[in-house]
């Protein structure tokens, strides 16, 4: 009987199946150590934008409340997210007209240094006299763009990436969304106590955030009193109040969510309004309806309601975006809906509308009672 001979593994063959298996495990762990390089560069990317966004916030909230000329410059170094951020403010006049601020955050990424930069201006006229100021339209557009990007969204929005932007509903809420950046539009809603986990954010991680049904727009603005009736002296203390949005379009899977943030002379509040689901009759998403004050007495002894608008572009018509008594068919994010409260025995003083390159707006219309 012929026998096959039998063949067993070398020694040779051994070592080099070990060495394949080394390069192999090597290999590994180099992209395992570059994936968690550029996780850590996309951190730090994030908290540095905050970092930006938190000085401009911190040089308006200085500003607002001293009343006497521009925030003075800063430089404060941070260490997060194993990198240590040098983070400066600078400002600069715009001749007699206002000042810019500059906010620039410098770190050593693992590539080389970093740096991410934001820019906000500040009116010369002091912050009562900014309180009054809107963004004109110049050509259909927003003249000053917001610094997030679209002219609808709230300028205290910390930007997440190129695509996506996170708003906190208020300084103390424990919820806020997530919003697309080019459009304006709310896309989830999440949850967040303490300071936000901006990595997981801008994944719009499941287990932080819903996503919406529909999506959503933002309309945003602030409430100012002025016991002497002018839109110039609109720095008295503000009483508490509220904010309603009454929705006339149907049909709507869910009611506005309004929100609201008192700092004793000013009030501001946003709201998430939910478009309307299409139908065959009319495919559009679209809102209609009006923003009201709630929780202030009207009529004789209490307050007469004011709001900030005006044809600004010169259409002969007040357009959503210049805050008429009623809303039609809005599909984007509006910003700058003021309100100004005098008492009820004076008028709605009439002001100033801004048109083409002129900021300053104080007309207003009577809205309530």
């Amino acid at each position: 009987m012929n026998r096959s001979p039998v063949r067993g593994t070398s020694l040779v063959e051994a070592l080099i199946a070990l060495v394949v298996m080394a390069v192999g495990m090597l290999a590994a762990l180099g992209l395992q150590a570059r994936l968690r390089g550029h996780a850590d560069e996309v951190r730090q990317g994030l908290v540095a934008l905050q970092l930006a966004q938190q000085t401009l916030d911190d040089a308006q909230a200085d500003w607002a409340l001293n009343d006497t000329g521009p925030p003075s410059p800063q430089h404060t170094t941070v260490e997060r997210e194993g990198a240590r951020f040098d983070v400066r403010r600078a400002v600069s006049a715009i001749g007699t007209s206002g000042w810019a601020l500059q906010a620039e955050v410098r770190w050593d990424g693992r590539s080389g240094p970093e740096q991410a930069v934001l820019q906000h201006v500040l009116s010369a006229g002091g912050p009562s006299l900014w309180a009054a100021l809107v963004e004109g339209p110049l050509g259909g557009s927003p003249q000053w763009a917001s610094p997030t990007g679209h002219a609808g969204i709230p300028p205290q929005a910390q930007r997440l990436s190129p695509q996506r932007l996170w708003l906190r509903a208020s300084a103390t809420a424990r919820w806020g969304w997530l919003i697309e950046s080019h459009s304006g539009r709310v896309t989830h809603t999440c949850e967040s106590s303490g300071e936000p986990d901006l990595a997981r954010l801008a994944q719009a991680d499941a287990a932080l955030c819903t996503p919406q049904s529909q999506p959503s727009v933002l309309v945003s603005g602030h409430v100012r009193l002025s016991r002497a009736g002018s839109a110039d002296e609109a720095d008295d203390e503000v009483p508490d109040l509220g904010v309603q949005l009454r929705l006339t379009s149907e049909p709507h899977l869910s009611p506005p969510v309004c929100t609201v943030q008192r700092q004793r002379t000013v009030v501001d509040y946003q709201c998430a309004v939910l478009l309307r689901s299409p139908s065959l009759q009319d495919p559009s998403a679209y809102w209609s309806g009006r923003t009201d004050l709630t929780g202030l007495p009207f009529g004789d002894g209490g307050f007469r309601v004011c709001r900030h608008t005006g044809d600004r572009n010169g259409n002969g018509e007040i357009d959503n975006d210049e805050h008429p008594a009623s809303y039609r068919r809005v599909q984007a994010s509006l910003r700058h809906q003021h309100f100004l409260l005098v008492p009820h025995a004076l008028p709605c003083p009439r002001g100033v509308v801004g048109a083409g390159d002129a900021l300053r707006h104080t007309a207003t219309e009577q809205h309530q009672p």
